[in-house]
């Protein structure tokens, strides 16, 4: 199961866990049986019994995140750089400082391409096209990169802890749900 089908899994039962309190303070709120006073008390023991799994399922939502996380940054490669790399990277970086503007993105991209095995490489040669305005980043590069799907999952991993921590009745899952359904897979 891929890490966007669990967290799915883990909103569903964040969702069902609200409804549940949800039912249960309505219960507490019509009856007859209790003073004000004691309905208060009521609401708030049942909102303490749904903070532990609450707490949980937050932890399971960021632990699923933190894997995803751990198996894109598995994706780095370093390649063995020998002296024939360190040659190529320093005649691609002196044509791309010389003549780089008037370049095609075919020609950046068979410049680039002795790199695609070195994430490293990559990441300098992707700033150094942005910095000197060179055309064509995305489509040598790529929009997919591993720095923006980290990003993604930064970003995803503050909205759910944003939706899931403080007062289980206000927790704003829909955000979370809208989040999920614009992510790709790792």
């Amino acid at each position: 199961m891929g890490y966007k089908d669990q967290l799915k899994q883990i909103l569903t039962q964040f969702n069902l866990l609200k409804d549940t309190l949800k039912k249960k303070i309505d219960e507490i709120s019509l009856s007859q049986k209790y003073s004000e006073e004691y309905k208060i008390e009521l609401i708030k023991k049942a909102k303490e019994e749904c903070k532990a799994t609450q707490e949980q399922l937050t932890n399971e939502a960021l632990k699923v995140i933190e894997e995803a996380k751990n198996a894109i940054l598995g994706e780095k490669t370093n390649a063995s750089k020998d002296q024939s790399f360190d040659l190529k990277l320093n005649n691609t970086l002196k044509i791309l400082e010389m003549v780089g503007a008037d370049l095609d993105v075919e020609e950046l991209n068979s410049l680039v391409q002795p790199f695609k095995d070195d994430y490293y490489t990559l990441k300098i040669l992707r700033v150094i096209f942005a910095k000197g305005m060179i055309k064509g980043i995305n489509e040598i590069f790529g929009y997919d990169t591993i720095d923006s799907r980290i990003k993604v999952l930064d970003e995803l991993g503050r909205t759910i802890s944003h939706a899931f921590f403080g007062d289980i009745e206000n927790a704003n899952t829909l955000q979370v749900s809208i989040a999920l359904n614009y992510i790709s897979e790792v």
